[in-house]
């Protein structure tokens, strides 16, 4: 327990420094390696074979969610919960691992159909919808394992080899993407089989984080964490797809040249994003050790207010030398200038969003989550009808707009459960 409520121990101190250190050296070293591979496909690709891979991987990145629902943050509160004395948390991870592959399973014919449909109205061929296919369901296949065993590995205190696995994975994308380049293979596809090659990469070496057997049967321990996730399966659902929502959108109502402006301004934004490793890798697996509840609501605003000062310093330098990001894009998209702080703000917003959405999953206070999803469908129903999503400059706002609706939903849920815990525990 802390008995300081506002100044830290100088050994607090010292060690949060540590802490602090390892990550950016880390985390830094990995977003950089991911930036790099970024920009290497927006400076080499034409416009059209960059649109295809972000919509590829749109399409990947929305699956990925998809399979996971919450249950990583599910890992979270029954290591939480271990810590009260109640069930070992690692009854709990082979019953989060299957139902990961079930819903894996149950998704694929889903992302197969999608592809196929913007695949075909794009004129893609049949080889290339099909390559396409296999990579992104192969690829969210090895994920299921290799996030999993990245948060024991966190839960277990071994920041370090998790680390060493993302870093690696990172590392490993890039110099097969710089290959790939080199040797003239330029193409969509090519550029999403090193998703696959990161993806294995980070579960080969994250190996030491192996997955405990279940002392009672998983049948069981599955419907316990179905009942724990139920009341924000919906939500969660939503977010997997609101993640990449403003990618389709581009899809839906423009054309390529819209696809690839988003999916350039949004890999600037990855630059706001970059930090909200801090909520998973840092933050939340130290939270959830917390027991004492006066110090988790002091830390919990603390970590929330780091990760707004991160986001309002790059929102500034993008308004202040918007040329000096869009340079990194290449000359395809140096007009974007004004769209550029909105696609930041969004990513602001959405970190923090994300950040107290997570506290409030570790917490089962998910019981008003159906709640936030009503409130987000509805801005954004708004927000359609209202805003020219066939603009770039249209598409920037109406991400803005999801993303500060989404904050305030979970504000508004994190508040009630620090002061009427009942209204929103499950």
């Amino acid at each position: 327990m802390d008995p300081q409520p506002t100044v830290l121990p100088l050994g607090t101190a010292r060690r949060w420094t540590r802490v602090a250190g390892a990550f950016f050296a880390v985390h830094l070293t990995q977003q950089v390696a991911a930036m790099a591979t970024g920009l290497l496909f927006i400076r080499t690709l034409s416009v059209d074979d960059f649109a295809i891979y972000t919509m590829a991987t749109s399409v990947l990145l929305t699956f990925s969610f998809a399979t996971d629902l919450g249950s990583s943050s599910a890992l979270l509160h029954f290591f939480h919960q271990s810590k009260q004395g109640k069930e070992p948390y690692a009854n709990m991870v082979s019953a989060v691992l299957s139902l990961r592959r079930w819903m894996l399973l149950a998704g694929t014919p889903i992302a197969i159909g999608v592809l196929l449909w913007w695949g075909r109205s794009e004129g893609l061929t049949p080889a290339t919808i099909g390559l396409i296919s296999v990579l992104v369901v192969a690829t969210v296949w090895v994920q299921v394992q290799g996030t999993t065993r990245i948060v024991i590995l966190r839960l277990e205190g071994a920041y370090a080899r998790s680390y060493r696995a993302e870093v690696t994975a990172a590392l490993a994308r890039l110099g097969v993407a710089a290959v790939l380049i080199v040797v003239g293979l330029r193409d969509p596809v090519s550029a999403l089989a090193t998703a696959l090659v990161s993806a294995c990469v980070l579960t080969w070496v994250a190996h030491e984080g192996r997955l405990p057997a279940a002392e009672t049967p998983v049948a069981a321990l599955q419907r316990k964490v179905v009942r724990y996730l139920a009341p924000s399966l919906p939500s969660a659902v939503y977010y997997a797809i609101q993640g990449q929502f403003v990618i389709w959108c581009a899809a839906w109502f423009g054309d390529l040249a819209l696809i690839a402006n988003i999916g350039a301004l949004g890999r600037l934004g990855l630059i706001v994003g970059a930090f909200g490793g801090l909520s998973s890798v840092v933050f939340l697996p130290r939270l959830v050790q917390i027991v004492d509840e006066g110090l988790f609501v002091r830390r919990m605003f603390q970590f929330g207010a780091i990760l707004a000062a991160m986001g309002g310093t790059l929102l500034f330098a993008s308004v202040a030398a918007p040329s000096a990001f869009l340079w990194l894009l290449g000359a395809s998209y140096e007009s974007l200038s004004r769209e550029l702080p909105l696609v930041v703000a969004a990513a602001g917003l959405g970190l923090l969003g994300g950040y107290f959405g997570a506290v409030a999953t570790a917490r089962s206070w998910n019981r008003l989550q159906p709640g936030a999803l009503l409130l987000m469908m509805g801005a954004q129903a708004v927000m359609i009808a209202w805003l020219p999503l066939d603009t770039t400059m249209g598409v920037a706002w109406f991400g803005l707009g999801s993303a500060a609706a989404g904050l305030c939903a979970q504000l508004g849920i994190v508040t009630l459960g620090l002061i009427r815990p009942p209204w929103v525990a499950w």
